[in-house]
């Protein structure tokens, strides 16, 4: 084991010893020295699981009997919310005590169990934004009919609490089946057609299979890698590409399963690294990972290179000597090694190139920066289209609106790809992962058959969208519950419960706890 992970090891476990400690000191306030456990005001357990009205610094101190014991109710949430923290601290360091991945290429079991625990908690604002956003629609409705409450806030709460751990099962379930895909028996595939205005005539309709964001190692396993090449085998491709994010870990303890990607049987097979291919390599290199897909896996690396492609790479179209397509590509952006402008001086004006780069923010450059030299096409991966709602509007704007599909930038495109799978969870909220195979088209041809390039918006963008509009509601509904747990038990004491024949709430039992 590296001494980088050696120390990620010895950082979790002081981290759980830790908490363990405030944990255990939360349960002396609450079980010992009870009254009004005045001393623990904590707001990060409700920024973790956000399960409880409002956060106890915000909230008023109780006053009575009735006070004190809503009080203690959320104080068992804020307890099972610590609980779920530390199991999810343990497995993950338990699983870091040995390499992510087995020497058959399956994921270490703990730490996909916790990474799918840290699935669950990406998920808890989605779920608490529609919680909040109800509970408060559902409280102004009824002060602006004047209608009686149907239950005591006891109830209230354990029914809210209720309500958002029905959603995150539901949800839960419906990320882990758009990851998964149950019921598939091949990836989902993305067809996209590409009309390039320099491409050759002899290169229309060329088959481009797309690799990205495969991250195997901890939640990705090596059946997963030779299903996907034997997928991309049928596809028979003419070009195959990968750009990057292949594996989280080092090419010594996980390469064995990005292996299979040599068996696929196209013989034009090209890679640049991603950003994860400097993070697991020697001193923040991605040179290992390069080293790895060229010696052992039969990928030949593109690092602020260029290649031409033409009649000897594709022998079956018929091209002349001067008919070919060029293929750039540059390491991760965010390295200090990428370099455009080197890779393009092989790169002659008027000739059609397509940029391999893991990150999309390289377009605005390739595509507006270069003169005559702009890029035809640019294909990338890296955003995961968001991977988890209510990330998309976020990482939408991070990202420049270079989120997911096929984009347009004057004579030049961009196909960002929503990865081939996942990094970290393998929940995927509202973001499907996918295969892809473009279609590079001769761009006369193509508009002769009444064609235009498809850059409708992808579903993944329309949740982008949809989450800027997400906020607002979900920061109005917390409002309205904030304002409910400040008002305290004069709200309640305005409750007309006894007609309904409830008791008054102030005069709960302690056995009602």
């Amino acid at each position: 084991m590296s001494v980088g992970a050696v120390i990620l090891v010895i950082i979790q476990v002081i981290v759980v010893i830790v908490l363990l400690c405030i944990l255990l000191w939360w349960l002396f306030h609450h079980f010992v020295w009870r009254p009004f456990l005045s001393g623990l005001n904590p707001p990060i357990l409700n920024l973790s699981l956000c399960a409880c009205p409002t956060w106890p610094l915000l909230s008023t101190k109780p006053s009575n009997e009735a006070e004190y014991k809503a009080w203690v109710r959320k104080w068992y949430i804020y307890g099972a919310t610590w609980t779920f923290f530390l199991i999810w601290l343990a497995l993950f360091g338990v699983g870091n005590l040995g390499n992510s991945a087995s020497s058959e290429g399956n994921p270490n079991f703990f730490v996909m169990v916790a990474l799918n625990f840290l699935g669950a908690i990406m998920i808890t604002p989605w779920c608490v934004g529609i919680t909040d956003f109800c509970t408060g629609l559902y409280f102004i409705i009824s002060r602006l009919l004047a209608k009686p409450l149907p239950n005591t806030r006891k109830h209230w709460e354990f029914e809210r609490f209720g309500f958002l751990m029905s959603l995150m099962i539901v949800f839960l379930l419906i990320g882990l089946n758009t990851s998964y895909q149950w019921g598939r028996d091949t990836p989902l595939l993305k067809t996209i057609e590409v009309p390039l205005a320099r491409l050759p005539l002899c290169l229309d309709k060329l088959r481009v299979f797309l690799i990205t964001d495969v991250h195997t190692g901890p939640n990705v396993s090596k059946d997963f890698v030779i299903q996907t090449t034997n997928f991309a085998n049928s596809l028979q491709p003419d070009l195959v590409l990968h750009v990057g994010d292949g594996g989280d870990g080092r090419p010594e303890d996980i390469g064995h399963s990005n292996k299979p990607w040599g068996d696929i049987t196209c013989p034009n097979r090209y890679f640049v690294t991603g950003n994860h291919e400097y993070m697991h390599g020697n001193d923040g290199s991605g040179v290992p990972w390069e080293n790895f897909y060229e010696t052992q896996v039969g990928f030949k690396v593109l690092h602020n290179t260029a290649v031409r492609m033409g009649a000897a790479e594709f022998p079956q179209r018929s091209c002349s000597a001067n008919e070919h397509i060029a293929l750039v590509g540059i390491p991760d952006v965010s390295s200090d090694d990428a370099d455009l402008t080197k890779a393009t001086s092989a790169v002659s004006a008027g000739e059609e190139w397509i940029l391999l780069s893991h990150q999309p923010r390289a377009f605005p450059e390739a595509a507006q920066q270069l003169g005559d030299k702009y890029v035809g096409l640019q294909v990338s991966g890296h955003i995961h289209a968001g991977q988890c709602f209510p990330l998309h509007p976020i990482i939408y704007i991070t990202s420049g609106g270079l989120f997911s599909g096929l984009i347009q930038r004057d004579k030049s495109f961009l196909f960002v790809s929503n990865g081939n799978s996942n990094w970290g969870s393998r929940v995927r909220l509202f973001s499907s992962p996918h295969a892809t195979l473009l279609i590079l088209r001769h761009a006369q041809t193509f508009a002769d058959e009444g064609k235009t390039a498809d850059l409708t918006f992808t579903k993944e963008v329309h949740w982008a969208i949809a989450g800027f509009i997400f906020f607002p509601l979900w920061l109005s509904g917390l409002l309205v519950v904030y304002i409910m747990e400040r008002r305290g038990s004069a709200w309640w004491k305005v409750h007309p419960a006894e007609v309904a024949g409830i008791t008054d709430p102030s005069s709960e039992k302690d056995s009602d706890l």
